[in-house]
């Protein structure tokens, strides 16, 4: 059974929170959460530093948030809001400029792991590139370009040598290359 994740919002490239949410709405339909119930699980999850900011902004009511009694249907509508509103603000305050800057920075510094793949390392760019607030447009150019400067030494003066491929292949190759270093059968 998988555990419910929590976000603290401190390191952006190991706790982001769109991965935070991937995780979250995953359990909650894996275990049926109701819509009535999906804020209260959304409070359960934030520790420190992003509860604080969260339980502040409701105080300072930078989250519209709503809470009369009413009719049923409205009851539900108001919750299915207050949920969506606040994880509009969540992901507003935890992918803003400053996380975004950290994941530039850190797409910048990117190496292979001694024991990741090409496919896996290559992935780990993707995901931090797609966070980084670059333009779509560059986004590949930039996955490429990291993924080659960050590769393993040995495989990516192999990949080096080859030409004319595009990157599925060069991807493909390179994980062929790290298998048959690492003596694994793909």
């Amino acid at each position: 059974m998988p555990s419910t994740p929590t976000f603290d919002g401190r390191d952006p490239i190991n706790n982001s929170i769109h991965t935070f949410f991937e995780e979250l709405e995953s359990i909650m339909e894996w275990k049926s959460i109701t819509v009535g119930h999906k804020k209260s699980l959304l409070l359960t999850c934030l520790r420190s530093r992003a509860k604080e900011a969260y339980e502040r902004a409701i105080t300072n009511e930078e989250i519209e948030h709503n809470n009369n009694p009413g009719n049923p249907a409205e009851l539900l509508e108001q919750a299915i809001t207050n949920y969506e509103n606040s994880k509009a603000w969540l992901l507003a305050t935890y992918h803003g400029p400053e996380q975004q800057a950290v994941m530039r920075e850190a797409l910048l510094q990117m190496k292979q792991e001694k024991k990741e793949s090409p496919l896996a390392f290559y992935n780990r760019v993707v995901f931090i590139t797609g966070k980084s607030g670059f333009p779509i447009a560059l986004q590949l150019i930039l996955v490429i370009q990291t993924w080659k400067a960050g590769l393993d030494k040995t495989i990516a003066t192999h990949i080096g040598t080859l030409l004319n491929m595009d990157n599925e292949e060069t991807v493909a190759t390179a994980e062929k290359c790290w298998n048959t270093l690492n003596k694994q059968v793909s």
